[in-house]
């Protein structure tokens, strides 16, 4: 049984690596920025929308004094970050992060999304020599050099394969009852229990097993890009062609507690 022994969380901000006198310079850039967010509600909004609601006594506390202040505290956090994880020595760390177009992007962006590998390869960030100063003071924060960082992919894959297993169990399941059924029709036993179960549960089966493939894939399995999405919507209408599932329910429970139809 697994144990969980330390939870640990941190801004990925551009600011913890950048000099507090430096920090005046980076936030002037968010006076050309469309894109925003405004903390009460996460739309998107412009910077003098933002600041036409901000609270005025704001201005005191953007001083180079303060923001140096805010970045020596910051590099104590994570000190204490990384001596607390130190002392743990965890088995195992597990990383939750957002996915800013580095591995996914936005026609395939998962909810959320499971890495199986045997490493995860790092590589810094390239600035560009047009770069404004605070950008490049920044960067280092992002590594130096890349790296392959090692991955107990066997965890990942106990994190994921139980889906798999689900699916496969939904499958086979409705094969044997289609089986079983088939095999008494040809055999000319009575098969109207059987024949309503099949299609009860393979029925029901099969939009399970294409919601999981959906979850699997992410938001791309919500497009077109791929079959999921229609056979998503197809399987549900089986729910109701040729029976719905509550009249299968109804013929067997007839069958199996003696009032079957004549």
């Amino acid at each position: 049984m697994a144990e969980i022994v330390l939870g640990l969380g941190t801004s990925h901000s551009p600011m913890l690596s950048l000099p507090g006198n430096m920090w005046g310079d980076y936030a002037a850039r968010d006076k050309g920025n469309p894109m925003l967010l405004s903390l009460e509600d996460g739309s998107t909004k412009t910077y003098d929308e933002l600041l036409a609601t901000a609270d005025p006594a704001i201005a005191t506390r953007l001083t180079v004094e303060k923001f140096e202040a805010q970045f020596e505290a910051c590099q104590k956090g994570l000190v204490a970050l990384e001596e607390a994880l130190l002392q743990a020595d965890p088995d195992v760390v597990v990383i939750v992060g957002d996915d800013q177009e580095e591995l996914f992007f936005d026609d395939n962006m998962p909810m959320f999304s499971i890495y199986w590998g045997d490493t995860m390869h790092l590589t810094p960030r390239s600035v560009r020599e047009n770069s404004p100063p605070a950008v490049k003071a920044s960067m280092w924060g992002y590594g130096t050099e890349d790296m392959d960082v090692p991955v107990d992919s066997e965890l990942a894959l106990h994190l994921i394969q139980w889906m798999i297993v689900d699916n496969e169990i939904d499958i086979r399941h409705a094969r044997y009852c289609v089986l079983e059924a088939a095999q008494k029709a040809d055999s000319g036993e009575r098969f109207r229990t059987e024949a309503a179960m099949a299609k009860l549960i393979a029925s029901e089966a099969s939009s399970r097993v294409v919601d999981r493939c959906i979850q699997i894939h992410g938001g791309i399995g919500v497009t077109k890009d791929l079959p999921l999405e229609r056979w998503y919507r197809e399987l549900r209408i089986r729910r109701i062609g040729e029976g719905p599932s509550e009249v299968q329910r109804l013929i067997m429970a007839r069958d199996i507690l003696g009032g079957s139809f004549k």
